[in-house]
C-alpha cells in the first residue's frame, strides 16, 4: 500500500492506493482471485486531538471493473 497524509489546519487527508488479490467474496462477486489496485482518499477533521467527523472516497467503480470486466450497473463508461 502507498499513501501520503497531509495536515492542514483541523484537516488531516489521507489518500491511499492499495494492491490486493481478490480471494474472498467481495460486492457479490465470487473470489477471482485477480490481483487488483485501487485508489481511495478520506479527510479528517481532528478536534481536542481525535477525529471528530471523517469524510471518505474509493474506486469502487474502478475495482468493479477490473474484478468483473464490465461496468457497475447504472454506470455510463
Amino acid at each position: 500500500m502507498q499513501s501520503d497524509l497531509i495536515a492542514e489546519g483541523d484537516k488531516v487527508v489521507l489518500r491511499v492506493t492499495t494492491k490486493a488479490t481478490h480471494i474472498g467474496e467481495f460486492m457479490s462477486i465470487v473470489p477471482t482471485v485477480k490481483h487488483v489496485q485501487f485508489t481511495g482518499n478520506v479527510i479528517y477533521r481532528i478536534r481536542d486531538g481525535r477525529i471528530a467527523e471523517s469524510w471518505g472516497e474509493m474506486d469502487f467503480a474502478g475495482l468493479w471493473r477490473q474484478l468483473t470486466s464490465a461496468p457497475p450497473s447504472g454506470e455510463n463508461v
